[in-house]
């Protein structure tokens, strides 16, 4: 899988890495497994220097709604997206604002 997350206890901040392509789907099992883990409500580090996307319009405002559902059922961490990858970071931005 193209992104995987690792908890820093010490610092309470979700480590997450992303590489390589990754699609709306690989977001989804990442909020799975987030979800899974018991980690949605701490913070995160999003690392995806090394990632690039396809992520369409249509699929981040089906990522918005996702994570709106999660938020309304607890606390959702703030979460902080490294990228110098253009698509991404407009995709990111979008996401942001939406």
């Amino acid at each position: 899988m193209p992104i995987s997350h690792e908890l820093n206890t010490e610092l309470q901040l979700l480590e997450t890495r992303a590489h390589g392509l990754v699609t709306a789907d690989d977001i989804e099992r990442h909020l799975d497994l987030e979800e899974r883990d018991g980690v949605v409500g701490i913070d995160q580090l999003f690392d995806a220097r090394d990632a690039t996307t396809d992520v369409t319009t249509i699929q981040v405002r089906r990522l918005v709604r996702r994570t709106d559902e999660m938020a309304r059922r607890g606390r959702f961490g703030a979460i902080a997206i490294v990228t110098d990858d253009k698509v991404a970071f407009g995709m990111a931005r979008m996401y942001q604002m939406l």
